[in-house]
């Protein structure tokens, strides 16, 4: 059977205003690296039903933070999941949404914290240096974080490159609508 796959050349991202999307390239289990998150973030990700995405259930977290009007989603793509559909997530990876004005900013620190040189804090700060030793523990675990541009069409002029942005953009403009709709 053949599939023909049409493609205009750009992606729609109007659903997606207000949204930041980072992918945590990490194998620890959801509920420790959520963990991790709360703790270094002051997040209380909490566990909710799974999301029904590529046929299979992939374990999601939610919190919404009303003082600084974001509503974070955590996605965990399950290692049973069917290898069709998302290619630039791989199975065990988590993605971060966050929906709300602040959320490019929140994004922007998070990544800065994975990308750059820690630095110990000044000793007798107990909180710093709780957040300095479990941030060294993602490091040294090779966190890495890849923030996806939602809003930019990639400056390539392979069609290939164009196709594969528009397709992340599609799905992740899914996944908000699904989570957006389960709110109401």
């Amino acid at each position: 059977m053949k599939h023909v796959l049409t493609f205009d050349g750009a992606a729609d991202t109007s659903a997606l205003t207000d949204v930041a999307a980072l992918l945590f390239h990490n194998m620890a289990p959801g509920y420790a690296f959520v963990d991790d998150i709360n703790h270094l973030y002051g997040l209380a990700l909490a566990r909710l039903d799974d999301l029904a995405l590529l046929g299979a259930t992939w374990p999601h977290y939610r919190f919404c933070d009303r003082l600084e009007r974001l509503d974070y989603h955590l996605i965990e793509r399950p290692q049973t999941s069917a290898s069709v559909g998302a290619p630039f997530w791989s199975p065990g990876e988590k993605m971060l949404i966050m929906v709300g004005g602040g959320a490019a900013d929140k994004a922007d620190i998070i990544v800065d914290d994975f990308s750059s040189v820690l630095t110990p804090p000044e000793s007798g700060d107990l909180a710093a240096e709780g957040r300095h030793t479990r941030l060294a523990a993602m490091h040294e675990q090779f966190t890495a974080v890849s923030a996806l541009d939602l809003q930019h069409t990639p400056p390539t002029t392979s069609r290939k490159g164009l196709r594969e942005h528009a397709e992340m953009v599609q799905f992740l403009s899914t996944i908000v609508d699904q989570l957006t709709s389960e709110e109401l």
